[in-house]
């Protein structure tokens, strides 16, 4: 058992210590988790919903594993009080009205599940620096109405969506970019004959990290500092309603509510999500950050929203063969 132990600890102290600054917050890196390594990840969302002044959270739980060395898979379970569970009857006066304070609130429920898996396809390692590249594929089930043209699939909208992620570390700094791409299903509502679909959407992240602290490692169980600035283009069609298989226009309601016309179209924006790291032990960490309307805004929330992060890794015991 100890030594199973120790090799699950220089497995995760390698991979720390080499790439602890793409341990990016909010973008996945081009690496994987090594392989039999499993663990969990807790992260929490806050922001101010300036229309109504209610405070918005989210809370997701990730389970991580490496199947193979180049090969990992996780599953996110995400709870809100974003959404309602269902639409009401009066479809017209929700739109116009459920950001606005007089409107009842949306209580917590659990949004949906989502599933993600990820292929390292190319390694180029070399002393203190390596290029790696990734494909990935995602999958998500949602358990509540989403209002808005942008899609998501953390854990917003059912659907799917994919893409290719590329991560370059040189010293103490690490990249990456990723391009992806999701198609939100179709929700339906049969009680009052609703159709809902977001637009399908294209987006990069740019994402950078750097160590600050320590200059050089000692031990594994070395205080690590990383400081990340992750930039996000996205790009998404316009929202189709239908209600008794009749298309809403709703333009022809743009001027009583500005808001809500431009959260149903089709947009684009870029944003900047900023965060500070600590890792101890070389295996858990703690993310802090916020994320900032850089151009447009998205619609899925409100600027500045702040971010709480805590992750750790397990390791496997041993099983002992019978002679």
């Amino acid at each position: 058992m100890r030594t199973t132990i120790l090799c699950g600890l220089f497995l995760i102290l390698f991979r720390l210590t080499a790439t602890a600054q793409e341990l990016f917050p909010h973008a996945e890196p081009a690496s994987t988790v090594p392989k039999g390594i499993s663990g969990f990840r807790f992260f929490y969302d806050r922001y101010k919903e300036q229309s109504s002044a209610r405070i918005k959270e989210s809370y997701h739980l990730r389970y991580m594993l490496g199947i193979t060395s180049k090969w990992t898979v996780m599953s996110t379970l995400g709870i809100s009080n974003h959404h309602y569970n269902t639409f009401p009857t009066d479809i017209l006066k929700y739109f116009f009205n459920h950001h606005l304070k007089t409107y009842p609130p949306a209580g917590f429920a659990v949004e949906g599940i989502n599933v993600y898996s990820k292929y390292r396809f190319l390694t180029m390692d070399n002393y203190h620096r390596h290029l790696r590249m990734a494909v990935f594929a995602q999958g998500n089930k949602s358990f509540v109405a989403h209002d808005s043209a942008e899609p998501s699939l953390m854990n917003d909208n059912s659907g799917y969506g994919g893409g290719i992620i590329t991560t370059f570390l040189i010293e103490r700094l690490g990249t990456s970019l990723t391009a992806g791409y999701i198609h939100p299903l179709l929700y339906t509502q049969k009680d009052i004959d609703i159709r809902f679909q977001s637009g399908d959407a294209l987006y990069l992240e740019f994402s950078t990290g750097y160590r600050v602290w320590p200059l050089e490692y000692e031990k594994y169980s070395d205080l690590n500092i990383n400081l990340y600035a992750e930039f996000t283009w996205k790009q998404y069609g316009k929202a189709v309603v239908q209600q008794n298989g009749q298309t809403i226009d709703f333009a022809q309601y743009a001027v009583l509510n500005p808001y809500t016309y431009k959260e149903l179209i089709g947009g684009s924006y870029v944003d900047g999500r900023f965060s500070v790291q600590f890792i101890s032990n070389s295996n858990s960490r703690i993310d802090l950050g916020v994320t900032l309307a850089l151009k447009n805004r998205s619609y899925n929330y409100w600027a500045p929203m702040f971010s709480l992060q805590y992750q750790t890794y397990l390791y496997g015991k041993k099983k002992s063969r019978k002679k």
